[in-house]
């Protein structure tokens, strides 16, 4: 019994990035479901470094790459910077670099997001 209650754990810790991740598109998909497009806009009024992302990616999908850029030319990079961040366990010994490279992304998003709202 205690075995299993063991296993359960190391299970749990192990795979809780997937819950996470999990987690945050079960949230999207709840907002999407009331409406609402972005909590910042809806909260505050404008729109925050990550508006348009589900658009552009979207555009990027359907290859229509000025769609994409139009919309957030970010997006991707900040998806991939999202996924280094969630699974960071998973990355082996290099594991800092990554992590730096997806901090150094969104502080590039920042300053594109800036540049857009200016």
């Amino acid at each position: 019994m205690k075995k299993s209650v063991n296993r359960l754990k190391n299970a749990t810790k192990h795979n809780s990035d997937v819950f996470i991740f999990i987690g945050v598109l079960l949230g999207i998909f709840v907002l999407k479901l009331f409406g609402i497009n972005c909590v910042i806009y809806e909260i505050f009024g404008f729109r925050c470094p990550t508006c348009g992302m589900t658009r552009a990616l979207v555009s990027l999908a359907r290859l229509d790459f000025s769609g994409y850029l139009c919309h957030n030319a970010f997006a991707l990079p900040v998806l991939v910077a999202f996924l280094l961040l969630v699974f960071n366990k998973r990355l082996g010994k290099h594991r800092k670099g990554w992590i730096a490279a997806a901090f150094v992304i969104l502080a590039a998003n920042l300053v594109y997001y800036l540049t857009r709202i200016i």
